[in-house]
């Protein structure tokens, strides 16, 4: 059996669609977070509390991955850093660790949790309901003739 048929069958386990979804965008949530390193954990034990999907939980974590880490924080910063109207200091080590480098970075990740986890759950959803829908009948062939 190969990756993408564990997959499918995976995804066909659980007959809600929503429930795929919500699994999928708590995932993709989590993966929008600040707390780097623990999205695997906070994924799991967020699962394991609400009881949705671990898999798909998971699999959503990996939506950012670590090339595009460095953008999407960079792009929260400067989110958070605009939605509260500060200047820009300019970057250093140190300022990662200080308030006003903090703040606006967790802003800016709640913003990118929030759009992040509802994008992915409208894609999942749709994903969800395409797999689902049921296969129609062949349409009969008037030449050949009917089944015994």
């Amino acid at each position: 059996m190969t990756i993408s048929e564990k997959l499918k069958k995976a995804l066909k386990e659980d007959p809600r669609p929503h429930r795929v979804a919500l699994s999928f965008a708590v995932g993709t949530a989590i993966s929008f977070s600040p707390f780097l390193g623990l999205h695997l954990l906070l994924a799991v034990v967020i699962s394991f509390l609400f009881r949705l999907n671990k898999v798909e939980t998971i699999l959503g974590t990996f939506v950012n991955n670590p090339w595009s880490v460095p953008f999407v924080y960079g792009g929260a910063y400067f989110l958070g850093a605009w939605m509260l109207g500060r200047d820009l200091p300019p970057f250093s080590l140190d300022l990662m660790v200080r308030p006003e480098f903090i703040v606006p970075l967790l802003l800016g990740c709640l913003v990118f949790m929030a759009a992040g986890g509802a994008l992915a759950y409208l894609a999942a959803w749709g994903v969800m309901r395409r797999l689902r829908r049921p296969v129609p009948a062949p349409e009969e062939n008037p030449l050949l003739p009917p089944p015994c």
